[in-house]
């Protein structure tokens, strides 16, 4: 009798910091990849990328809201 199981295993992770940057963790310090997991990394990268651009849009944007917000004498 055989028993086979399929594991899946997280060899790398993409999310955005709260520093606005794209994060990337991997299993290992080197790692390689096929060509298809590779052209997955890629575009989470790519997908991460522009939502970190998007929030950094949108704080710049409350930030700049904020400061429109203030009466003059307050900026200096």
């Amino acid at each position: 009798m055989t028993i086979t199981e399929q594991v899946l295993v997280e060899v790398a992770s993409v999310t955005v910091n709260d520093e606005y940057r794209v994060e990337l963790t991997q299993f290992r310090k080197v790692t390689d990849y096929t060509p298809d997991q590779a052209d997955r990394l890629a575009a989470e990268l790519v997908r991460e990328a522009g939502i970190a651009r998007q929030v950094l849009q949108e704080h710049v944007d409350q930030v700049a809201a904020r400061a429109r917000s203030l009466p003059a004498s307050a900026v200096l």
